[in-house]
């Protein structure tokens, strides 16, 4: 009797091992960001490493949904802030500028202004007399590859947000083997 209580024990520890090293990772579920906005596809992207970190990402705003990365003992855990929807993205009360691409400034602009070879341009005022960011974090851009990276690239035309000049830009998001 004691040799069969010594067996399931060791089965029993044996399973939690098994199971701390086979731990499921809850990811945030894709159809929760399946939509259209304007005509255009929004998704949400899953990329994942050979050694397992992974980090979800959707096309409105560039926004890192989740990031999943382990720890020293390999346990992994979601150690960015993020929303489960879309929805919470568009409609977002409160910090609109979580894992997003900011542009074309990151930080505040003083009273919404400023000025270049003499000239003085007007910014959106977005945080109170403020210009904040930008409009990045609400554009759709454009998924041109995804497999082991996702590229992604959208224009900023001249006058958004009170900005001079066309911008192009390109987002790439990769995960290698050593988790960076």
């Amino acid at each position: 009797m004691k040799s069969g209580i010594f067996f399931l024990l060791t089965m029993t520890l044996g399973l939690f091992s098994c199971i701390d090293n086979q731990q499921e990772i809850k990811l945030v579920d894709a159809d929760n960001f399946t939509s259209s906005i304007n005509g255009k596809n929004v998704n949400l992207y899953t990329l994942k490493s050979k050694n397992g970190m992974t980090m979800q990402v959707t096309n409105y705003g560039g926004h890192v949904v989740s990031l999943w990365v382990p720890d020293k003992n390999g346990h992994f855990d979601d150690i960015v802030l993020g929303h489960n929807t879309l929805k919470e993205y568009i409609d977002y009360e409160g910090e609109r500028f979580i894992g997003c691409v900011v542009g074309r400034y990151a930080n505040r602009i003083e009273n919404a202004v400023f000025s270049v070879g003499g000239k003085t341009y007007q910014l959106e005022a977005n945080n109170g007399p403020n210009h904040l960011h930008g409009c990045f974090s609400r554009k759709l851009y454009r998924v041109k590859a995804f497999g082991d990276t996702l590229l992604m690239e959208a224009e900023s035309p001249d006058g958004e947000d009170g900005f001079p000049g066309n911008l192009k830009l390109a987002v790439r998001y990769t995960l290698t083997e050593d988790n960076t």
